[in-house]
């Protein structure tokens, strides 16, 4: 399916935050973001509790040296607005990470994020990952998904 307008600007966006997120450069990559906006959240799939707020979500990726490597990749971008200068999307996060002293992983998130447009670019005001299913276990369903009806016919 080709993507929309919308679509196409998101996707450019997320190269350019791939592109800064896989340096690291997590000072740049947080200029991507509605720094004006007190509310911002950011759930990453490792971390319980969701962050909320700029404290947690600077905290977070202020980790200098704490990884070998990182490689995300966006794609399938879906959008829609849900206000003039809002909108909703959702994509795939294609990742390899190397977190010192452990194992190298590599994986795939599904992600929610919402985006505004401030001063004419698209900046990030909220992001959750979305795992499949959990990590180590992750098994595509059959799609679309066929429900049986329950056995027990008194179940209401």
């Amino acid at each position: 399916m080709p993507q929309t307008a919308l679509e196409q600007e998101l996707t450019a966006f997320l190269e350019r935050y791939a592109a800064i997120y896989n340096r690291q450069a997590y000072v740049d990559l947080l200029e991507m973001w509605d720094t004006r906006d007190p509310d911002v959240f950011y759930m990453a799939e490792e971390v319980d509790p969701p962050m909320y707020g700029w404290p947690a979500i600077r905290t977070y990726f202020d980790r200098p040296g704490s990884l070998d490597g990182i490689r995300n990749d966006y794609s399938e971008v879906r959008a829609r607005h849900i206000a003039p200068d809002l909108a909703l999307a959702t994509y795939k996060l294609r990742f390899d990470i190397a977190v010192k002293d452990m194992q190298p992983l590599s994986s795939f998130d599904r992600v929610v994020a919402v985006f505004r447009r401030c001063d004419g670019e698209w900046k990030l005001t909220a992001y959750a990952e979305a795992p499949q299913a959990p990590p180590g276990n992750r098994t595509l369903m059959p799609h679309p998904l066929r429900l049986l009806p329950p056995s027990d016919s008194t179940l209401h």
